[in-house]
């Protein structure tokens, strides 16, 4: 079986202007620029490879009476995958790791996600990879004073 590059997704800062409080959770989309998906991989014992997805979007449902959040998603495009050189990164978008041609995206869902410190969530999810599903924590980061809700669909 082939190796699968699973990244550690690091979320870092996300979101826009506030919104006012309502019953129910709102729904919020991660600004693009600034949502950060990141990996560190050993690379065959000797050395340590930084990367980063340059495509990535998501949302989620924060309810604000209650700082519970929900339902997020996070799709990433896989031929975006950038290691700050080329041909390892042709590598990695080939079919010997994330297969870009037939698998263009990969998707973090999860339902839940339990507070670690007034504005940080560890959030336990599912990544569809290759058409797979692997179990994954996120660390999440809200900046409250910049929440923009989400365009009504």
């Amino acid at each position: 079986m082939r190796h699968v590059l699973l990244p550690t997704l690091a979320l870092c800062t996300a979101l826009l202007a506030s919104a006012p409080a309502q019953a129910q959770a709102a729904r919020y989309e991660i600004d693009p620029d600034h949502l950060t998906v990141a990996f560190l991989v050993d690379h065959i014992g000797y050395a340590k490879v930084l990367g980063m997805f340059r495509s990535a979007r998501g949302s989620y449902r924060f309810d604000e009476a209650t700082a519970t959040l929900s339902d997020v998603r996070i799709e990433v495009e896989t031929a975006s995958v950038f290691s700050n050189q080329r041909k390892r990164d042709d590598h990695l978008k080939g079919p010997d790791f994330l297969n870009s041609g037939e698998f263009p995206r990969m998707v973090f869902t999860a339902a839940g996600a339990k507070r670690t410190g007034e504005r940080t969530f560890d959030i336990t999810g599912e990544l569809e990879v290759l058409g797979k599903k692997q179990p994954l924590t996120l660390s999440f980061a809200i900046d409250f004073r910049f929440l923009h809700r989400a365009p009504s669909t």
